[in-house]
């Protein structure tokens, strides 16, 4: 693949390269009188003295918040749990499907061991169920 580099490359012709270098260059135009290369002038001054710097007051009106509700008290345990996301709700939904087909095919200890997770991970309606099924078993 190397024997690519090897090969002559096809020369352009000397013609078409000037017209299309001339075609190129024909709408530039390169005298830029007003560009100095001089030193740099100094940048204007724009330091005001302070007393000529207006000072406005904020237009915004700030609203009026209530904190005396909130307490910064972080040792104290929080009164209410967050209830179950969806998903927990459905897993435990689904691990007592798993115990009543354990129920079934006669595998009471399988169905023990999970409904035991049930009684642990579910809402007190899934604990209540799970409870039945093991008086049962």
């Amino acid at each position: 693949d190397l024997a690519l580099l090897d090969s002559p490359t096809e020369a352009v012709p000397a013609v078409v390269a000037a017209s299309a270098a001339a075609s190129v260059g024909a709408d530039v135009d390169f005298d830029l009188p007003s560009l100095s290369l001089d030193e740099p002038s100094a940048a204007p001054s724009v330091d005001l003295p302070v007393s000529e710097v207006p000072v406005k007051p904020a237009s915004i009106p700030l609203p009026n918040l209530d904190l005396s509700g909130l307490s910064l008290d972080l040792d104290t345990p929080a009164g209410v749990a967050e209830p179950a996301s969806d998903l927990d709700t459905e897993a435990v939904t689904t691990k007592l499907e798993l115990a009543k087909a354990y129920v079934e095919i006669g595998d009471s200890d399988g169905a023990k061991e999970i409904l035991l997770e049930v009684l642990q991970e579910g809402s007190l309606l899934q604990q209540d169920e799970a409870k039945k099924i093991l008086s049962g078993l």
